[in-house]
């Protein structure tokens, strides 16, 4: 059931069950966010095509000011770098718009 505060789209995440598990109300920033941490090229794709490329940068550049301020998983982080250049890369390769 969906609050009336909740800026989530149910329907779209409803594809991708676990990105947050303990809080099945988190807004879309928090589920982008989660997902960016997980650095999984399929969903990262899926993303950026249901909310727009500059959606998805927009969260991991907020992610990434976040952990400079409180320090979280790195490795994650860092994955999740590479995995969104590599998806640039391909998505150019390919002329695909996101």
């Amino acid at each position: 059931m969906k609050s009336a505060k909740s800026t989530r789209d149910y329907d779209f995440w409803s594809k991708y069950p676990g990105i947050v598990w303990s809080n099945p109300d988190a807004d879309d920033s928090v589920m982008i966010s989660n997902a960016l941490l997980q650095a999984k090229s399929t969903i990262l794709v899926a993303i950026a095509r249901h909310f727009g490329w500059p959606r998805l940068v927009r969260e991991w550049t907020l992610l990434k000011e976040e952990v400079e301020l409180f320090p979280m998983d790195l490795k994650a982080v860092t994955a999740s770098g590479s995995k969104i250049e590599k998806i640039i890369a391909d998505l150019r390769t390919k002329n695909e718009d996101v």
